[in-house]
This record gives C-alpha cells, structure tokens and sequence, in this order.
C-alpha cells in the first residue's frame, strides 16, 4: 500500500524535473538531490492515505501539500537539466527511480523503472493542467506546477470532511449515529462545489486528452507499483460506453475531451457519481421498513439523472439525443454487459413509449423531454406511496380471513378506494403527452421476444399476444363506445389518444375491483361464517356487475353489444383458449342467439322484435330472472342459517312458504316462491341426500336438508325459463302451465351441439333422445298424468330427476371403469354386457353400499331375487335406455349412461302404485296404474287398434296382462282359428273377461315391471314413427 500511495506523488515530481530531451531518451548523469526517509514525504503519503480511506485531520492533508510544494521549489533552485530551460521526462524518470525506488535495490540492479509509455503518459496529464510541450517541462510551468498545489490544497481541505461518504466507507444513519442524512446530502453538494472549481484548473487552450490515454496511464501506474487492479479489467469495459455518451451529450470527437468540455463532462461524472451513491446507500440494502424513504431517494436519483441530462443537453448545438446516438449508447453496454440486448428496432418502440410518457417524437430526446421527466417524477412517486401499502391487495395477494368478516370489508372498500385515488393521481398528475398504438405494442412484445427468446415461457409468445387483438379490441369498443370492430378496421391498428388511455384506465380499475371482490369473497368464500350473509355478497356483486355493464351499454351509441362484435368475441375467445377448445364456435353462436332471442326477452318464445344483439333489455331480463332465482336462495340460507346438518320437514314448508307469500312484498321472492311451492308439493314428495342424488323412501312427511331445497330450487327455476323461452302456448292462460314435446324438441335442436361438444350426449342422438326425456316426464314422475304435454310441474321434476340420474351414474361409472373395458368402434365407446351387469349387480347387493343408498327398496330386491331373473331385468331396463341387444354382447356407453334414469323411474313406479310398498303391485295396484301408460300403449298399438286386432277398451286388461305374464299375448299359427288351442291366447282371453273378478290377482315385482319397459321398448322400435309422435304441432 505505501508503495501505491507515493505513486501518487508521481505526478507533482515529474512536473518538477522535466528537461529538454525527447520523450523515451536516456538521461545524463545529473547530481540530484535525495529526499531520505525521515524527511516529510512519508509522512505525507500516510496522510494522502487517510485521506482516501476517510479518516484523515485536513490539517494533515494542508501540511502534506505543503511538503509536496516545498519539495519542487527546492528542486527547481539546486537541479539543472541537460538544457537549461526544458526538462525531459527521462530525467524526471532518473530522478524519482534514485530518491523513491532505491529501497528495491539488490546488487546495484533496480528492480523498477519508470517506463517509456509512462513517461509519455505523465508529458500528456502535465500538458492537461500546465499546458505547453508534451516533449518537455519548462521553469514557468514549474511556479504553474507550485500554484496548482496550492490550489489542489484548498481543494482537498474542503473535501476532506466528505471523503468517508465519497469512498464508500460512510455507515449511514439507518445504521448508526455516524452521520446525520443532512450529513450524506451536505457532502454531495460539498463534492459538486469542489469538482467544479477542480474543472476550472485544467488548461483550455489547445488541449486535447484522449479516454484512451487515462486507460494507458492506469494501466502503467498499476504495472509499477507491482499491483492487480480488479476494476481496471470494468474500466476497460466501460471505455466504449463513455465515448458514447460523450458524442450523444457534448458532441464532437468522442475518443476524446478537449481543455472547454473538461467542466461538462466533468459535471456529468460527479453528478452521476453522486446518484450511485444514493443508490448504494440508501437503496441497495435498505430494510423494507424504511420502504417510503428507500422510495423517496428512488424519486431523488431519477429526478436528479434527468436535470443532470436537461443541463448537459444545453451544451449541444441539437439539444437532443438523437434515436441512432441512444442505438449506440445502448449498444454500448450491450458490450459490458453480455446478457443485454438491442437493435434499432427495438430503440424506435422504446421512443414510442418515451412519447407516451412525455411528448416529443421518435428521432430523439430533446432537453425540454428531460425536464418534463423530471417534473413528473414526484407525480409518479406520489402514485407509488399511495399504491406501495396496497401492494398485496392489488396483487392479489392479500389474505382477508387472517381478519374478521367486518374488519376484511372495511379493509376492502378502503383498498378500492385506493385504487380509485392510485388512478385518479395517474389521469390528473402524471399524465399520459401521446396515444399509443395496439400494433406498436405488439411490434415491441415481438422485438422483446426476438433478443430475448430465453425468456419465453413458451413458443411464439409473440404470436400468441397478437391473438389477443381482436379481444382486445372488441373490449375497448364496449368500454370507450367506439365502434372499430363493427366498421371492420384491422385489430392491430387499434390506436388510442391519451384521453382514450385515460378514460380506458378508469374504466380498467372499474373492472378490476369488481374482479378482486370476485377474488377475495366469492372465489375463495374464507371469511364469512354465514351462508347467508356469503351469499347476499354473491347476489350484490353480480347486481353491482349487471348495473355496470347497463351502464357501460347506455352509453355507447348504439345501446348494445351487436351480433358482429358478439360472433367476433366467440370467435377470439375460443382462438385464445379462453374458452374450452371443445366447445364450436357454431355452437356457441347458436347458444347465444338461443338466449338472446328467446330467454332473455320479456315475452320468450311469443316475442316478435328482431334482437340485434346483446341489448338493454336483455339486462334487465337478465337482472329480474336472476334475483327470482337468488332471492328464493336467500330464502332458504336465512331458514337454515346456524343450523348445521338440520332438517324440516315436508309440512313445515308447505305451511311456512305459504305464510311467507302472504307476508312478503318482494316481488321476485314472492315470484320464485310460488314455482318452487308448485314443484315441491307433490302426493309423493321425495328429498334428497348430500350428494344430491334423489331417495326413494315412501314417506309423506320427509325430511329436507338445506342441500336438497336449494338443488330443488334451482330445478324450479330452470323449468320456469325453458318454458317461458319455449312454450308458445297462449301466456295468458297456460303461463308457466305446459310445454309440448316438439317445442322441449326446438329446445333440444338449440343446445344439442353444445351437448355433443361437452360428451354429455352422443353425435347421433336424434330427436328420439328428447321424446323419451318427454315420455318419461309423463309416465314415470309423481306429477306424471300421461297426456300430451310436459307441465311445469313435470318439467322441474324431470330436472330433479335428471341431475339426481347423472350423480348416480357418475358414481356407479367409477367402478365401470375399474373393472370394465372400454372398447373403441369408430365413433362408439362400448363395454362389455356381462361386465357391467357384474358391477351393478355387486354394488346394488352390497349392504354397506353408498352408490344405491338412495334406493333401500330396489336393493332390497336384488338381494331377494333369482340372479337369472334379474339378469333379465337388467337387459330390459336396458332396453328402455334404447339398447338394442347386439350379437356381441356389447354396449354403447350413451345408452348405459341412461340406465340409471330408468331405475329411478321403475323406482318412481312403485313409490306411486305399491301403496303397501311391499315391493310387489297387486291387481288392485296395477289397474291403479294403468292411466299413466294408457296413452303409451294406446300410441304404440295403433296400428292393431285401427285393424281391429285390439279393441282399446282391452288395453287396460292388456296392461294387467303382461303385468301378469310378463308378455304380450301373440299366435304366430297360419290360421287364426288355431290360436284358440295356444295356452298364450286362452290366458289372455280369460283374463280379459274375467279379470276383475275378486279371484283373478297378479303380483308383479321389479323383474316383471322391467318386462313392461323392455316390452314398450320393442314395441316403440317396431312400430312406424308416425304413429307414436304427439299429435300437437309447434306453430
């Protein structure tokens, strides 16, 4: 260390011992003068080491510039050069090797010199203070030498007392109590003071210093003083930068400074030196509890970097910072540091987001750009102090249940609050000086992503942000009222002015806090204690969403969202993945025309407006049919509210549905009340289990848990909208009465192609698939009477029916897929007959069994009957899915799927007619029955009746029949005299005459009703289509 800080003397002595010889020359032999050890030079190089570690008394540093001082004026009154009034550096060279390196000597061979090239490099820093000759130092230039000391002296007194701040050795006060921060901003202005009075002693005229020049200098510094300096390696690095930056600031030469750009450029490094230190102390490490104050010196250090650029710009003939000068700064570093990547075209979209943020164009930054930064700057911190405490809330990140209900909504409004006064701030006091394109945007994203591939997170990022152009596009016509996507503009081309971006803002944290009350309350539901209280948070913030989206719409010209920009929507969403790729566009189209033009409309089915597109109307619709639905929740969360696991029971609703009706003035729950009594009271009422699935217990009085009345809800509230959509039926008398069967098939014919697309139904399910949804609605449910149309009570039973169906088919298909194989034919999924007769045989005969738990009955049954008896029961069961039985013993899974509607539906059978339910229908029973299939029958055995094989007044002893017998009476003799002799046609003759005689009885179980099925379903395969579709037309 000692021998590196005499090297700093270097300078002062070699501009003292200069004579005339050219640079490199030997020198003569000259009696020089020696300074010993004890005189005060060592003393001195201590006191310089003091002073860069710190820690150094400024009377010290005085006494050590005096000693330097005093050592030239002796030098110059007792040494003569070779030439009288010039002195060569290979003198000086001479001198400083036999007074400051002979304590190297080992047998009379110096181990150091000073080197030609230092030599040269000491002539060109004496011409940058002194002026004159490279070639030599003259006597004048020595008294020069002695009055820079002496200034440098000054100089370095008054630095002194900021040395320990300048050299990074200063603890700051959020460490400890060295300093005070008005200590660190006081040895910053100190610093600016005294470089700028050190650029004022460097020589003006004719004097050129080359940035080469100082990385040669330091480089034979460090080669002498036997040294490795790490950050000479950096400085050789940085050197291409700095001649950049020199160029773009001050112009001219960049290689080099001339003597008046010294005290510019000068100003530049102690002005962006301080900045570093700003950052290294009070940024790079400060604890997060100083978060506000590492914020305001983030401001302070931008602000100040931008007068720093607004002052030096003024220099510049331009006044600006040209596109291709920023090209080459950045390029610049892009040598430094490796991972760092431009290109020109990426520099011209970075100056179309500077003249986002402050005006001006894209050839350059002019000095008036720099100073609107910089007076933006406390705006913007003044947004991030309002925004920082909230960092986590706007994030998402913030966990609301660590708080109780009331405190987690108070902190919520306090929070949107927030965002609002965050981009109020934005609009109003940073402020936005240009538009900004969609297509600039994008032509940035994909410049990014070129340079910089490894840090795509997948392929062609780029090009999947561009997909997003059209969305976005769409969604800023709604939220600005603009009409682009309409008038067919290019998506990409979407520009918007500043005022577009500011509204576009707002309308953004308008969206934005309807999604986090979304997020914190509804999504994740880990505050609220109460149902009740969750679901009045459900209900206002879809209100709070139906009454924005009303607003938005009534402001936009054209009062809607039209059919193009709707097709356009689906059409982007299902291209991005937003939306399942499962899902068709066709069908999602279809859907939304369904629903815009027959569900959310005032009069349904009979309305005669021509929809074009999604309206005002439709909102309202939308709003009056939801809180229908919501408010009738609301009504059943209240009644169980602090009633876990409990349950009322049948007649309590009836009497309490009632009273409420009558007390209650809200229209919408006085409306949803009234269907849901309509489907709830039934002589054959049936609840429901946790998992949702139907129990078929005869009781009068059951018991409801809160689960089955809100699933029954819902149900009630599907039929009441399929009707009032589909029914054309005259709404004065029959609103909300029935629906027919090809207005349920118009229904079926809108949203099949979305079943298709979500595998809930085969490709090749026809219209058959909704008669049979159809018929069963009329045989089999508790409100079943057997005509020719679905009545609302029928229709929301259906629903209870289907729902229960598909959570008892999904249950029994976790064990089909254990055990059984699925076999692949074409477009079919099969599996095998027997396999699948195993599993449900198995399950329904296993006493501890929770997948036919809601049936008691029918497992009483499988545990009673014959094996091979109920093995025919299954295929015919299977039958009336619709099976036709195959050689191969194979099943399509889209007629299994429907297997477990049917057992509800036989267990529907015996619930309504066993009226001991003893699991066996009597005679008595059966002739009680008989109505529900009498049209069914009477449909399928047409063509008999009209030939005369069957009079109708036998079908009901034919029904009794085959309840009996369990077949059809049928003679395949040549003549039909013969059939008198067959045992088939005797029974049926006496049966029919005498069947209702006391002695005549039947005793039909679940095998011999599963014949029935099986049987309708052979005759609804074999007879004409014709004959069995309803008589009633859709008109």
């Amino acid at each position: 260390m000692y021998s590196k800080l005499k090297l700093l003397l270097l300078f002062v002595i070699f501009f003292s011992t200069s004579c005339n010889l050219k640079i490199g020359e030997a020198p003569p032999e000259v009696k020089i003068p020696e300074y010993k050890p004890d005189s005060c030079l060592i003393k001195s190089t201590d006191s310089f080491g003091a002073f860069f570690r710190g820690n150094a008394a400024t009377e010290e540093i005085g006494t050590a510039w005096d000693c330097f001082s005093s050592m030239v004026k002796s030098f110059k009154a007792n040494v003569r050069c070779k030439l009288k009034e010039q002195c060569s550096p290979g003198e000086l060279a001479r001198f400083v090797e036999d007074n400051f390196f002979d304590e190297n000597k080992t047998s009379n061979v110096k181990q150091k010199a000073i080197s030609l090239n230092l030599q040269k490099q000491l002539m060109k820093v004496k011409k940058l203070f002194l002026g004159g000759n490279l070639e030599y130092i003259t006597p004048q230039e020595m008294d020069l030498l002695i009055g820079l000391m002496e200034n440098l002296k000054g100089i370095f007194k008054d630095l002194n007392p900021s040395m320990k701040v300048l050299t990074l050795n200063w603890e700051s006060q959020l460490k400890s109590g060295d300093l005070t921060l008005q200590d660190f901003e006081s040895a910053n202005i100190n610093f600016i003071k005294i470089i700028n009075r050190f650029s004022s002693l460097i020589y003006k005229n004719d004097n050129e210093y080359f940035f080469d020049d100082v990385y040669e200098f330091l480089s034979e510094l460090a080669a002498v003083s036997d040294s490795t300096w790490s950050w000479l390696g950096k400085f050789e690095e940085f050197l291409p930068l700095v001649k950049k930056l020199k160029k773009s600031i001050t112009g001219g030469n960049e290689n080099s400074l001339l003597g008046n750009e010294w005290e510019l450029f000068l100003r530049l490094g102690a002005k962006g030196y301080v900045q570093y230190l700003r950052y290294y102390y009070f940024i790079q490490n400060t604890n997060p509890e100083y978060t506000s104050l590492k914020l305001a010196y983030y401001a302070r250090t931008i602000e100040e970097s931008f007068l720093i650029f607004y002052e030096l710009l003024s220099f510049k003939e331009s006044h600006q910072i040209s596109k291709d000068e920023i090209y080459d700064i950045l390029n610049s570093f892009s040598k430094i540091w490796k991972d760092f990547k431009v290109s020109p075209e990426l520099t011209t979209e970075l100056m179309k987001i500077k003249m986002l943020f402050v005006g001006g164009n894209t050839e350059g930054i002019g000095q008036a750009e720099f100073l609107k930064a910089q007076s933006k700057v406390q705006a913007v911190r003044s947004v991030v102090e309002e925004f920082l405490p909230y960092y986590d809330f706007f994030g998402l990140n913030w966990r609301p249940e660590l708080l109780s209900e009331s405190e987690a909504l108070d902190k919520f409004e306090k929070g949107r609050d927030k965002l609002k006064t965050v981009i109020s701030k934005i609009n109003t006091e940073v402020q936005l000086e240009s538009g900004y394109s969609l297509k600039d945007f994008f032509n940035l994203f994909e410049e990014v992503n070129k340079l910089y591939p490894q840090a795509a997170d997948m392929d062609d990022v780029a090009g999947d942000v561009k997909n997003y152009a059209c969305l976005i596009q769409i969604g800023t016509d709604v939220l600005l009222n603009k009409n682009n996507y309409n008038l067919g503009f290019k998506c990409e081309n979407l520009k918007f002015d500043k005022l577009e971006f500011s509204q576009l803002l707002t309308r953004f944290g308008e969206v934005f806090s309807y999604y986090m009350k979304y997020h914190y309350f509804i999504k994740k539901q880990t505050i609220f204690h109460s149902k009740y209280d969750q679901q009045i948070q459900n209900r206002n913030l879809f209100i709070d969403v139906i009454n924005y989206v009303y607003n938005i719409l009534n402001q936009r010209k054209s009062k809607m969202i039209s059919y193009t920009e709707i097709d356009g929507l689906i059409n982007e969403l299902v291209k991005v993945q937003i939306l399942p790729k499962e899902l068709k566009v066709s069908s999602l189209k279809l859907i939304l025309k369904s629903l815009l033009e027959k569900i959310l409309v005032v009069n349904g089915a009979t309305s005669k407006r021509k929809v074009l597109g999604f309206e005002l109307a439709h909102i309202e619709v939308l709003k009056r049919e939801y809180l229908n639905f919501m408010n009738t929740q609301l009504y059943f969360y209240e009644l169980y509210e602090n009633k876990l696991n409990y349950t009322y029971n049948y007649n309590f609703f009836n009497v309490n549905i009632s009273n409420t009706l009558k007390a209650t003035s809200d229209l919408s729950l006085k409306y949803g009340l009234s269907e849901f009594l309509r489907h709830f009271q039934t002589p054959y009422p049936l609840t429901m289990g946790k998992d949702k699935k139907l129990i078929f217990v005869k009781n009068s009085n059951p018991y409801f848990g809160q689960t089955a009345v809100l699933q029954m809800n819902l149900t009630r509230f599907l039929a009441s909208i399929i009707i009032r959509s589909y029914s054309k039926q005259n709404q004065k008398v029959s609103y909300l009465k029935q629906i027919t069967e090809c207005e349920l098939k118009e229904l079926f014919h809108d949203i099949k192609p979305l079943l298709i697309d979500m595998d809930i139904i085969s490709p090749t399910s026809g219209d058959g698939f909704i008669e049979s949804r159809f018929l069963e609605a009329n045989l089999f449910l508790p409100h079943a009477d057997g005509n020719d149309f679905a009545s609302f009570e029928e229709v929301s039973e259906l629903a209870d029916y289907i729902f229960s169906a598909l959570i008892l088919g999904d249950q029994i298909s976790v064990e089909l897929n254990k055990n059984c194989k699925v076999i692949n034919e074409g477009n079919l999924k099969l599996m095998d007959l027997d396999c699948i007769r195993k599993v449900y045989y198995e399950l329904a005969d296993e006493p501890s069994d929770l997948v036919f738990n809601s049936m008691p009955s029918y497992k009483n049954y499988v545990a009673k009957e014959d094996v091979n008896k109920w093995n025919e029961a299954f295929l015919n069961n299977l039958k009336a899915t619709g099976y036709v039985p195959r050689v191969d013993n194979k099943v399509p899974m889209g007629d299994l799927s429907l297997y477990p509607h049917i057992l509800q539906y036989e267990e529907t059978i015996f619930l309504k007619f066993d009226e001991n339910y003893d699991g066996i229908i009597n005679k008595v029973e059966g002739i009680k029955a008989f109505p529900a299939f009498a049209s069914l029958l009477r449909k399928v055995a047409k063509p008999q009746i009209d030939n005369g094989d069957i009079n109708e007044a036998d079908l009901e002893a034919l029904f009794t029949y085959i309840l009996k017998y369990g077949a059809i009476p049928a003679c395949d003799k040549p003549l039909t005299i013969l059939c008198v002799f067959e045992q088939d046609i005797r029974n049926w003759l006496d049966w029919k005459n005498n069947y209702k005689k006391s002695n005549y009885d039947l005793s039909a179980n679940r095998s011999k009703v599963a014949k029935i099925l099986g049987l309708i379903a052979d005759l609804v395969a074999s007879t004409p289509k014709s004959a069995v579709q309803s008589d009633n037309k859709c008109q």
